[in-house]
């Protein structure tokens, strides 16, 4: 009866609309019956992704809603349910111990894999340069340049441990036993001092200060949704302002600007302070204090800058020699060469290199963990790692419920950052 009394309008909108929904339910069958076979081959693999990731992922969800601790892991699942609790002393409990080295943990990782970023690409494209040149002995070099990512990352771990010890170690006794870098250090500091540098430090040290005092006041007098604002702001507000000025002038222009307050909040929520002249001393603590955060940084990037070399070299080849020789042809220098050819078909593999790095080094664990006995002794407040941290809060402390909160965390991150890049990539190149 209501389909009788429908004008024949919307009578004739209604059966195009049924007869479309039937005919893609034909194709869609259509199309599984045609590749079936493929379905058929790929259902392992989709059957195994579902046991060993998605389940893991939705017990470690509902086990960050549970008070699940050396008291109550013997209930596992069945530990009493606290809801958002975990996440509350994470985030927002001051005096809490996890959350303290949580925000350690989450300002070493920044700086790690920040840096560790940056020096595998860069030391790989230096090398990848070197090598897509003709020269005698090209192959040998290609391969032993390769051994360092051969090496595993637990041996990486254990042998720098070694390698950064203060007394004995072959790196303090090269800089200071045969560099003499402590000797420059004190010849070089009142040149830096005389210049005005470290004056200028100073200031910028002085502001980053007073700017985190201000936001420190702020956190711990003001009530909890106050708090919760500043956490959300923090994290979107230069997103948010990237998406803005992308759209109003370029994406370059977003980048930047999102560089730029991505870091000034970093350093101000941490209070990172910076040296305002060469360290003197003879023979350094490298894991001990701040000096931990380059010793862990070093290791990684001597560890995984093959990788990038080798991706690169690879991009390297497949860019046409014309390219270059209607270049020079034209009188553009080797620089301007490689910034305008070189860079930019690059892109794509600057892309993914990128995408892993952030990837791998914000989920590093292996290198770190055996440097300082597999566990058995505490990186520190410079050297720990969110996942360092999370396996000392969850396998050595038993707190299962906050380990896991701040696992869900680190993944939601994860998702932001990843599609993020992704964005800007697509959108740089859309823009070009």
């Amino acid at each position: 009866m209501i389909f009788l009394e429908m004008p024949p309008k919307i009578m004739y909108i209604f059966e195009v609309a049924l007869t479309m929904k039937k005919e893609k339910k034909k194709s869609a069958w259509k199309t599984f019956r045609k590749y079936r076979f493929a379905y058929y081959f790929i259902l392992p693999t989709l059957i195994g992704m579902f046991i060993l990731h998605f389940l893991p992922i939705v017990q470690g969800i509902y086990m960050s809603f549970l008070r699940l601790n050396q008291f109550t892991i013997g209930e596992y699942l069945a530990a009493p349910f606290i809801f958002l609790e975990n996440y509350h002393t994470i985030l927002f409990k001051a005096q809490s111990p996890i959350r303290i080295g949580l925000l350690d943990a989450v300002r070493n990782t920044v700086i790690y894999t920040v840096f560790v970023t940056c020096g595998t690409l860069g030391l790989g494209m230096l090398v990848a340069l070197m090598l897509n040149r003709r020269f005698r002995g090209r192959a040998l070099a290609r391969t032993l340049f390769l051994f360092p990512w051969i090496v595993p990352t637990y041996v990486t771990g254990l042998l720098w441990g070694f390698m950064w010890q203060r007394g004995v170690g072959i790196i303090n006794i090269f800089l200071y036993d045969v560099l003499h870098i402590h000797i420059w250090a004190a010849k070089i500091n009142p040149i830096w001092n005389g210049l005005g540098l470290g004056f200028i430090i100073q200031k910028f040290n002085d502001f980053i200060g007073i700017s985190a005092r201000g936001l420190n006041y702020i956190s711990t007098s003001a009530p909890l949704i106050v708090n919760i604002f500043l956490f959300i702001f923090a994290l979107v507000g230069p997103i948010l302002l990237y998406f803005y000025l992308e759209k109003k002038y370029s994406p370059q222009v977003g980048g930047i600007a999102f560089l730029v307050v991505a870091t000034y909040l970093f350093l101000i929520s941490f209070n990172i302070q910076f040296p305002t002249q060469f360290s003197t001393e003879y023979k350094a603590f490298w894991l001990l204090g701040t000096n931990t955060i380059w010793a862990i940084i070093i290791p990684t990037i001597w560890r995984y800058w093959p990788l990038s070399m080798l991706m690169l070299l690879a991009g390297l080849q497949t860019i046409p020699e014309e390219l270059y020789e209607a270049a020079a042809i034209d009188g553009a220098s080797p620089w301007r060469r490689f910034w305008m050819i070189t860079w930019p078909l690059l892109k794509p593999v600057w892309a993914i290199l990128i995408l892993f790095g952030l990837i791998y080094n914000v989920y590093s664990f292996n290198i770190v963990i055996m440097m300082f006995g597999f566990g058995a002794g505490f990186p520190g407040e410079w050297g720990d790692l969110m996942m360092t941290n999370i396996f000392r809060n969850s396998f050595m402390q038993w707190n299962f419920g906050t380990g896991a909160a701040a696992s869900v965390l680190l993944m939601l991150v994860m998702i932001v950052i990843v599609n993020f890049w992704m964005r800007f990539y697509r959108s740089s190149e859309e823009y070009r």
